[in-house]
């Protein structure tokens, strides 16, 4: 946008910064549609609204723009939900059918097993017309794997029951699951093709690389720390994990991607290559990551904060970077509205947010002690832990007190982990007999892990319930981190000084 010379400094302020706004706006009415439907009458509204705005002068024209963009993103986005609202299955009675697992079973802890599945073909039904719908599938025996044709016989019932907690019920909505289905066991008839089937392929040929290796707790933590998932853990060890504050190592977010782009940014600037030039194919190399992990919404979401987050470190100024964060938030937002109170998409952006606004400060703090490599993941690790401290309180209720140190030593190593873990399981054919070692040397980074976490986890006290409302509270860390970053923190000094005198 080209400003003139004539235009004040504020109003010039303002104009640079208008399109953050507009688009804050349109992300405002999108995540407006997940609370209420637009009312009708605001189709008629808007048009007239927007020709009135356009026609005052400077700033009052933006604000105008503004409030326009954010009535059509709450229009789009009461389209959205309603055209991906879970397919309504009154009916009840016997099912038959051949579905796709297209996500990863879940281990209840009463025992068995949680699938997610798509039908495909449905044999027998009392409603013919269920190709296509998502159930869920309460399995007591073993489960297949992600990509698997499975033969479903059961009874079709509701997939949330009378006074089923909201959490539950949100859930549900967002994943788009109609109903449900009870069986002993889930015969296998087949695996899905094309590109779907070769993405499944390749996830099942790096983890089996990384299980021929490493067995047990550490193998399963190498696992879920490099591709996603928990499944491998008993128990006991996930409880010590997650009361350790480590939970999120176990899930692919948008923290995980940035490390794995910023290892692969740093090889490249190591063979020269010029950082702007290098972004593209970084990115590109990041979506693959993103294929073949854990298949799901929140690792799609993940990837594409991080390749925000990526692209935009090429870009020269702070507010372009923060732009291109905004529109895909508003692309996201757009394509599913209701995915706005997915702790996922939430945890993302905060990671991200943290990184651009934390990462610099942190990153010179750390550079004092640490070689220039390490001090950038210690600053990632800790400017997104410290950005998704509130986002955990809010949605979790429940923050470990114990996490606040124990971050500080596994994010880092958790990073390593991560990078040494996908090296020698992706390079396995070109480096042959050097890639076992380097998976080895996982999973002894994840044995120190799992050692933090036992040791965590028995402290009296290491994790506090917390009501949503201290979420705030729990922001405060970051926002001293900023406001005492980029010489405030010596301005600040200053003038208590001179207000002492």
């Amino acid at each position: 946008m080209r400003i003139p010379s004539s235009t004040d400094g504020r109003s010039r302020r303002i104009l640079r910064l208008a399109p953050h706004g507009i688009l804050l706006a349109c992300c405002a009415g999108l995540a407006l549609a997940a609370v209420r439907s637009a009312p009708g009458w605001l189709v008629l509204v808007t048009p007239v609204a927007g020709l009135a705005a356009v026609a005052r002068p400077g700033p009052v024209a933006l604000a105008g723009l503004a409030g326009v963009v954010l009535a059509g993103g709450w229009l789009w986005g009461t389209g959205r939900m309603h055209q991906t609202a879970p397919r309504e299955v009154a009916a009840r009675g016997t099912l038959e059918a051949v579905a796709v697992v297209d996500a990863v079973p879940r281990r209840r802890p009463t025992g068995g097993w949680r699938v997610t599945v798509r039908l495909t073909a449905v044999r027998r039904a009392v409603d013919p017309g269920l190709a296509g719908t998502r159930i869920i599938v309460w399995v007591r025996g073993s489960a297949p794997r992600t990509g698997d044709l499975v033969l479903v016989r059961g009874t079709l019932r509701p997939s949330a029951r009378e006074g089923s907690p909201g959490w539950w019920l949100r859930y549900l909505d967002r994943q788009g699951v109609s109903a449900s289905v009870a069986t002993g066991r889930l015969p296998v008839v087949g695996h899905r093709g094309g590109f779907a089937g070769l993405r499944d392929r390749t996830a099942q040929t790096l983890r089996g690389r990384i299980g021929e290796r490493l067995d047990g707790s550490r193998g399963a933590l190498v696992e879920g720390m490099a591709l996603g998932g928990s499944e491998g853990l008993d128990t006991r060890t996930e409880e010590q994990v997650r009361d350790a504050g480590l939970a999120h190592l176990l899930a692919v977010s948008g923290q995980n991607v940035a490390v794995v782009g910023l290892a692969i940014t740093s090889v490249l600037s190591a063979l020269r290559v010029s950082r702007r030039t290098a972004l593209p194919g970084v990115a590109m190399l990041v979506v693959a990551y993103c294929l073949v992990c854990e298949p799901g919404a929140s690792v799609a979401r993940a990837g594409v904060v991080a390749v925000a987050a990526l692209l935009a470190e090429g870009l020269s100024r702070d507010r372009d970077r923060w732009y291109l964060l905004l529109l895909a938030l508003a692309g996201l937002l757009a394509w599913q509205p209701r995915s706005v109170w997915d702790p996922g998409l939430q945890l993302s952006f905060a990671a991200v947010a943290g990184i651009l606004a934390l990462g610099g400060p942190l990153r010179s703090w750390w550079s004092r002690w640490l070689p220039r490599w390490a001090a950038e993941l210690a600053a990632v690790a800790l400017a997104a832990g410290l950005a998704t401290a509130p986002v955990l309180v809010a949605d979790f209720g429940r923050v470990s007190v114990a996490g606040l140190v124990t971050n500080l030593v596994a994010v880092p190593l958790a990073s390593a982990v991560l990078l040494t873990a996908l090296a020698g399981a992706v390079a396995a054919p070109v480096l042959g007999p050097l890639a076992p070692p380097l998976i080895h040397v996982a999973g002894l980074g994840a044995g120190a892990i799992l050692e933090i976490a036992a040791v965590s986890a028995g402290v009296p006290g290491a994790t506090v319930a917390l009501p949503a409302w201290t979420a705030p509270l729990a922001a405060l860390p970051a926002i001293a981190v900023l406001a005492l970053s980029g010489g405030r923190a010596r301005r600040l000094v200053h003038r208590v000084r001179g207000t002492g005198r």
